[in-house]
């Protein structure tokens, strides 16, 4: 009953651990006319005399249901390329514990399933994402340490997903990326933006430190002094900017913006994936690498992909003065 009147997932309740005894006094309340006034409510509890705790568990559940919503798949597949979008913009797509297990299953999928060529990733409405969800923090306050734990645990998996799988990511940023927005962001490997898109690193605002791999993968694009005046200022900066200091590779206008993202992804679609993905791991390993390990890395690699059948049929192709026609392996 509560689910059907809120318009939630029913496992919410669930997640929010909510006493029977609390449901159905929310669903009292509901009925008598309840609209969503948090004070109204919690006045109520203390008329009635109900535990305090009772009221903690029923404010977690209601901020829970509404800040959230129904869930819903944000991956889509057209053909070869994939479509990942960051889907709650009632709540600037905000990244909380529902979001984060999504999309590592939608990135998941894009790394095993082998007719995926390329991957677009996205944000639906203004915002690609405003970073993460502070309201469900508050709403587990007493519980945070376990949460925070369940949602880095899923959201590192899902960049490292990212950062790793052979497709490459087409990240179309249709609006503002702050937080782990940004992290997000910077995990793909093409950049294209809106012209109206806003950046900030955000965390130390909220008296919180960066996750999602913006301490690993900021400094390597823009530097550690750029790097840590960003982080520590907090400041917003624009398209313009980002792409001048090398974060993003491409600034469009909105309107055009999903369209570009397309034409891009086709066109890394009809490539070598095996080679993009080769490029992928090489460029990753050369930080930690010594010239010589590194030396090798590129022999093994380079030897692996000659023998593929996109490597046979490039080679093939630029000798025939032709276009190559390949496969993804």
């Amino acid at each position: 009953e509560l689910a059907k009147e809120f318009e939630f997932d029913v496992c919410k309740i669930t997640d929010a651990k909510l006493p029977l005894s609390a449901a159905l006094r929310l669903k009292e309340f509901i009925d008598s006319g309840f609209h969503g006034e948090m004070k109204w409510m919690e006045d109520t509890f203390e008329r009635r005399k109900s535990p305090i705790n009772l009221w903690k568990e029923a404010k977690s559940a209601i901020i829970l249901g509404l800040n959230y919503g129904p869930k819903s798949n944000p991956l889509e597949k057209n053909n070869n390329i994939a479509i990942v979008t960051l889907n709650r913009p009632d709540n600037a797509n905000t990244i909380n514990l529902d979001l984060v297990k999504d999309l590592y299953d939608a990135f998941k999928d894009c790394h095993h399933d082998e007719s995926i060529r390329a991957v677009i990733f996205t944000g639906k409405g203004s915002m690609f994402s405003g970073g993460g969800d502070l309201g469900s923090f508050l709403a587990e306050s007493d519980n945070l340490g376990p949460l925070i734990t369940d949602m880095t645990t899923y959201f590192h998996l899902a960049v490292t997903l990212m950062h790793r799988m052979e497709k490459p990511i087409v990240v179309a940023l249709n609006g503002t990326a702050a937080g782990g927005g940004l992290s997000l962001a910077l995990s793909g490997d093409i950049i294209i933006s809106s012209d109206n898109a806003k950046f900030s690193a955000a965390y130390t605002a909220a008296g919180l430190s960066p996750d999602g791999s913006m301490t690993y993968i900021m400094p390597r694009l823009i530097g550690l002094k750029k790097t840590k005046e960003l982080m520590i200022s907090n400041r917003r900066f624009n398209a313009d900017e980002a792409l001048n200091m090398g974060l993003i590779d491409q600034v469009v206008k909105d309107e055009e913006l999903q369209n570009i993202a397309m034409e891009t992804a086709v066109k890394l679609s009809k490539g070598a994936t095996k080679a993009y993905g080769a490029v992928k791991t090489l460029l990753a390993d050369s930080f930690s690498s010594t010239l010589e390990s590194h030396l090798e890395q590129e022999a093994r690699s380079l030897n692996v992909r000659a023998q593929g059948h996109d490597g046979k049929e490039g080679v093939k192709a630029f000798i025939e003065k032709r276009k190559p026609n390949f496969k993804g392996y």
